[in-house]
């Protein structure tokens, strides 16, 4: 298959080895130090490339209250919904958000998340989930 240009080849958490690496280079870090030291200097490059990349792909915390950085066809810049377990994509089962090419996260369970932005109805960003089953209303989850 293809490779277009908007096709993800890595997602940046798996660059996390690699950037702190260049990250104790860069700063000369790598150079001077025996073995124990060095292993420091990358444990704590690590740390730092892994709030990094936690922002870039949209893991903070605030970023759901904010709506910042949240595209709805892009569930790589969601945070994880407060749901025990895996999730995974899937097409929404609502029309219009599947006509815009928006996405859903699904539970284990069967239930839909569903990031939604702040709105003139909601000052702050919040989940909306629906239950499995027909006819289950869909309800606002704070983080």
């Amino acid at each position: 298959s293809e490779v277009g240009i908007d096709t993800p080849i890595l997602d940046p958490i798996d660059l996390i080895p690699t950037t702190a690496i260049l990250r104790a280079i860069a700063k000369g870090s790598l150079l001077k130090f025996g073995a124990k030291e060095t292993g420091e200097v990358l444990a704590r490059e690590s740390a730092e490339a892994v709030d990094t990349a936690q922002r870039i792909v949209g893991k903070d915390k605030g970023i759901l209250k904010s709506g910042k950085g949240i595209d709805l066809t892009n569930p790589n810049t969601w945070p994880k919904p407060p749901v025990k377990g895996k999730v995974t994509v899937g097409n929404p089962s609502r029309g219009k958000p599947r006509a815009r090419g928006e996405k859903s996260f699904f539970d284990e369970n069967g239930g839909e998340w569903r990031p939604a932005k702040p709105d003139k109805y909601h000052d702050k960003g919040h989940w909306d989930y629906k239950a499995p089953g027909n006819n289950t209303p869909w309800q606002n989850i704070d983080e």
